[in-house]
């Protein structure tokens, strides 16, 4: 991977062209981070006669969309944000000979009500810093985990390296993590920059200027940011040497109810990374009333199967929709969960395939304590409950459906969820039960690569939710009492 312009004084301590050429000559894959350095590396294997032609490719930076997503900001304002009329905030390297310090003092003299918040080390240009307007402020190093709930109470984030020998050469990391909070950006007209969503770009002052003195709009960048997050890189490279050959059938059942804020995310991040897969996407509907129902089958009537519930239930939902579905498994999303990677399956599915013992694999997950049936979930432990070297563990007292991956055979003999549940709560907990009273296995796989903004639909906390989990708690306990009391003490956390 050729991430800079080492010819340069970046490179000034340890670049060689010679050693570089050895590493163009050994590597299966070439990449590069900028449009400028592939077409550098390009030059150099068609003009060096001992290496012999070898395609390379453009792989720019990304965004890790776990760590940078305004729906998950929980965080108050940082208490050292300066906050003006409009305030910018820019985080990264500040001494380096690529920052442009004269377009940030200019627009800092010019646009007087702003504040311009900058993290990174100052130390190095401590001089240049005691000379600068006062709506600079410098606010020391920050741990990445941190970062976003800055940009989350900025309002500008911004971009200022020159357009150099070394600036025009970078794809930044940071306008990723920009975008990804929905932030507009101003930015110098770095090649690789231009054109991306909510970035403005000028290398003149005063039009930086103008744009802090105009309202910037943003647009919808989750369509950019499928394509451009961590996820897309490594599948990026994975096609580079892996030819796939997925002759599975599949269905993915999603359950919606009044949902229409995340449920779109939903079926377009579906729809997405469908090709690998060739998934059927059945979206059953629970007697919305928020016109959700009615916008899903205006939007996407050609591209899904729609169906409609005559109730509001969980259970009855997702077994309407197992009965519509054709595939030999069967997978359960909810509206407020959406799909990350084009391999977003394949965790599972290698779970599935080589234990033939697992019925059922799933991304959430819990065990039950010992005073209650309620326990533990694999959200509340560190790294969600999964050791770094392993992929799954069947330890676990039950899966989550949001997320879950089963085998139709294994839905059919279990007789699917008990509608007893409807409208919610211990359905899954139940299903899991059932899977396990046959004889076969759960896995928690925390590798299926999907996000979940909580919560949507069942209004957690709230008398109904409440009265809800006690009448199923209570019905699930005496059930399985009756069924099988040794599965509940079998997974005691």
């Amino acid at each position: 991977e050729h991430i800079d312009n080492w010819d340069t004084k970046l490179g000034d301590l340890f670049y060689s062209i010679d050693i570089l050429k050895k590493f163009l000559s050994n590597s299966d894959l070439i990449v590069a981070t900028s449009q400028l350095l592939k077409d550098q590396l390009v030059r150099l294997i068609k003009e060096s006669t001992d290496i012999k032609e070898k395609e390379v490719f453009y792989c720019p930076n990304a965004v890790d969309i776990e760590l940078f997503d305004p729906l998950f900001i929980t965080n108050e304002k940082p208490k050292d944000l300066v906050t003006g009329e409009k305030t910018l905030l820019y985080y990264g390297s500040l001494w380096g000979e690529w920052f442009d310090w004269e377009l940030i003092e200019y627009v800092a003299k010019n646009c007087p009500h702003i504040s311009i918040n900058m993290i990174g080390d100052y130390q190095p240009i401590i001089d240049r810093v005691k000379k600068l307007p006062s709506n600079i402020h410098f606010l020391g190093l920050k741990p990445q985990q941190q970062l976003p709930a800055y940009l989350y109470y900025s309002d500008v984030a911004v971009l200022p390296f020159k357009n150099d020998h070394i600036g025009k050469y970078v794809s930044p990391l940071k306008i990723f993590e920009y975008i990804a909070m929905n932030k507009p950006v101003i930015s110098t007209e770095l090649p690789d920059v231009k054109g991306y969503p909510n970035v403005y770009c000028s290398d003149k002052k005063k039009e930086w200027v103008s744009f802090l003195n105009t309202d910037l709009t943003v647009e919808n960048t989750n369509q950019f940011l499928l394509n451009n997050n961590w996820y897309s890189r490594v599948n990026f490279i994975l096609d580079k040497f892996y030819v796939d050959n997925l002759e599975k059938k599949i269905s993915v059942v999603v359950l919606n109810r009044n949902n229409k804020n995340v449920i779109f995310k939903c079926i377009d991040s579906l729809l997405e990374f469908q090709p690998r897969y060739n998934y059927e996407i059945i979206v059953v509907d629970n007697q919305s009333t928020d016109g959700s129902y009615e916008l899903i089958k205006q939007k996407y009537a050609s591209k899904i199967v729609i169906v409609q519930n005559s109730k509001n239930g969980c259970s009855s939902g997702r077994n309407l929709g197992v009965r519509q579905a054709n595939g030999d498994l069967i997978v359960f999303l909810d509206s407020d969960q959406w799909v990350v990677s084009k391999r977003w399956l394949d965790a599972a599915l290698e779970v599935l395939d080589f234990n033939r013992n697992i019925g059922a694999v799933s991304w959430a997950g819990g065990w039950f304590d010992k005073t209650s049936i309620v326990g533990v979930i694999t959200d509340d432990l560190a790294n969600r409950g999964i050791d770094k070297f392993s992929l799954f563990r069947k330890d676990i007292g039950y899966l989550g459906s949001g997320g879950m991956v089963i085998r139709r055979e294994v839905f059919e003999m279990v007789e699917g969820f008990d509608e007893n549940y409807d409208p919610t709560c211990y359905e899954d907990t139940d299903l899991s039960l059932k899977i396990r009273n046959l004889g076969y296995e759960l896995a928690y796989c925390p590798y299926i690569n999907i996000r979940h903004l909580p919560h949507q639909t069942t209004n957690s906390g709230s008398e109904e939710h409440i009265r809800l989990m006690d009448r199923n708690g209570f019905y699930f306990y005496e059930k399985w009492k009756k069924e099988n009391s040794k599965l509940l003490s079998r997974y005691f956390w």
